[in-house]
């Protein structure tokens, strides 16, 4: 699954929960979003090994061997959560873009607990291996590396941009409706976005051309 629908797939999940509004401080959100963003994409640290089949250092399938099969498996979701989780709390303001830092510096700072950003990367980490489950190229073995057990389900393409064109509208409309307040409304879209997702990734074998990467 592509990038793009990594990250949107979680964040719509997460956006529309009412964030802690601490007493004359600013609450640093921004670390939450970090930790979606972390959970989402770092299980395809395992696809860096690849690299070197890539730049034609080897012609073994170094790629193939190791993507979609550590980090990937239930075990790997644990650690790449913890790891997710930690960098958010631990990622320093200064390398935010200077756009993305809060723009009042003089107010007191709070940070997310430890807790929550490691439930919002699980959140994360979990939509990944759903996007990665549905797709036909290679292979996903949750329970490595007790069991060699293929769950690759098949159904659509990693880019699928139809897919992703969903998420993107999904998260689009629902940052329009929570920045006028309209939080049950946020959550109304996630609901739709996750029926469409689910009807098309149902249908499309069916209705269009078989996946093939």
């Amino acid at each position: 699954m592509d990038p793009i629908t990594h990250v949107l797939s979680a964040a719509v999940w997460i956006e529309p929960l009412e964030p802690p509004r601490p007493q004359g401080a600013l609450y640093t959100r921004w670390r939450e979003r970090a930790a979606i963003l972390f959970g989402a994409l770092l299980p395809d640290l395992d696809a860096v090994p690849g690299l070197v089949e890539t730049f034609g250092l080897t012609e073994a399938p170094v790629f193939t061997q190791y993507h979609r099969i550590a980090s990937h498996s239930f075990l790997g979701l644990f650690l790449v959560a913890l790891l997710a989780a930690t960098l958010a709390l631990k990622w320093p303001e200064s390398w935010l873009l200077p756009s993305l830092r809060p723009k009042d510096r003089t107010s007191p700072r709070v940070d997310p607990r430890w807790r929550r950003l490691f439930l919002f990367s699980t959140v994360a980490v979990a939509f990944h291996f759903l996007g990665d489950w549905i797709t036909a190229w290679g292979t996903l073995k949750p329970f490595w590396p007790f069991s060699g057990f293929d769950a690759q389900l098949a159904r659509v393409n990693s880019i699928e941009p139809v897919l992703c064109g969903l998420t993107v509208a999904a998260w689009a409309i629902q940052h329009y409706v929570l920045t006028r307040g309209m939080r049950r409304l946020g959550w109304a879209v996630a609901g739709v976005w996750l029926l469409v997702v689910v009807l098309y990734v149902w249908l499309r074998p069916i209705y269009g051309p078989e996946a093939f990467v």
